[in-house]
């Protein structure tokens, strides 16, 4: 979206991928203040989407390794703009750095502790970045609900619901395992909604608070295995011995509404072109960088 805006664009990134012929792109470890340096270099706007995501499961497991990353990259990336003195820096936080108990989470509702590890590092980057705001860097922050799209990680045993959830069937799992029984309420949000809204937010945003990018919708697990299952048949069953998580995690998108944004795509055409994306590029993913590498063949 930005390269069609005619932006000169750098993409800093560990993924051995090139998405689009018009971007640059340096391969370098952000957590290296050296690298974030030259990463921003004479730049006007940086998007700080850098980060580490995963299952559930591996989040449990790991969450100390994701949290040392998005504190480590957050660090670099924020000091370097302040640094150079750069005018136009915006922070991708998220849903997990509300609290647990938090159902329809609201941008001055941030009591009690993060949903996870992760989460925490999200809060401990954006107090960072404030931080540095009170002495004169100017920022957004947007805290993203649960986001899909083409271009996740596909990866069956690290990815989150949605992809893990295309990657077990287009492998052929029969049935597809569920874990709970289907009723945690969640807000999914498509990629492309997320790139509209962070760009809005950057240009639009009148001042640093925090705005809240989400759908806005409760969707149950079901309701989403449901939609993909008319899209592409596949069997599937409910694991109730598996824990279901948190039972309802939405946001109050009526801040970012008031700004002049709101999703577009609805649950069955975000779903209908991430799983045509997936079909024909199956294995992009393993061109991600993987830091659970490690802890998969450990645990399998």
């Amino acid at each position: 979206m930005l390269v069609n805006e005619g932006a000169d664009l750098t993409i800093a990134t560990l993924d051995n991928l090139k998405l689009h012929n018009h971007a640059q792109y340096f391969r370098a470890d952000l957590r290296d203040i050296a690298n974030a340096r030259l990463a921003i270099k004479e730049k006007e706007y940086v998007f700080h989407l850098a980060g580490v995501k995963g299952s559930p499961k591996v989040t449990t497991e790991q969450g100390k390794l994701m949290s040392e990353i998005i504190l480590a990259v957050g660090e670099s990336i924020i000091k370097a703009c302040a640094e150079a003195e750069i005018q136009n820096v915006l922070f991708t936080s998220s849903i997990g750095a509300y609290a647990e108990a938090d159902l329809l989470t609201e941008e001055n509702a941030y009591k009690g502790k993060a949903m996870d590890t992760p989460g925490e590092a999200k809060r401990k980057v954006e107090r960072l970045i404030q931080s540095y705001g009170r002495q004169g860097l100017a920022y957004k922050i947007v805290r993203l609900a649960n986001v899909y799209g083409q271009g996740d990680n596909f990866d069956p045993e690290t990815g989150m619901f949605i992809p893990s959830l295309m990657a077990k069937v287009l492998r052929g799992d029969d049935p597809v395992e569920i874990w709970g029984d289907g009723s945690q309420v969640r807000d999914f949000i498509y990629s492309k909604d997320v790139a509209r809204g962070i760009i809005h937010m950057m240009v639009q945003s009148p001042d640093s608070q925090p705005v809240n990018i989400g759908s806005g919708i409760g969707y149950t697990v079901a309701e989403v295995v449901e939609t993909l299952n008319e899209i592409v048949d596949f069997e599937f069953r409910y694991d109730m011995s598996k824990p279901s998580g948190v039972a309802m995690r939405v946001l109050d998108v009526s801040k970012a509404k008031a700004l002049g944004f709101e999703s577009q795509y609805s649950l069955v055409d975000g779903l209908r072109e991430t799983w045509d994306w997936f079909k024909a590029n199956p294995k992009q993913y393993l061109q991600r960088k993987n830091y659970f590498a490690e802890f998969v063949v450990e645990t399998k």
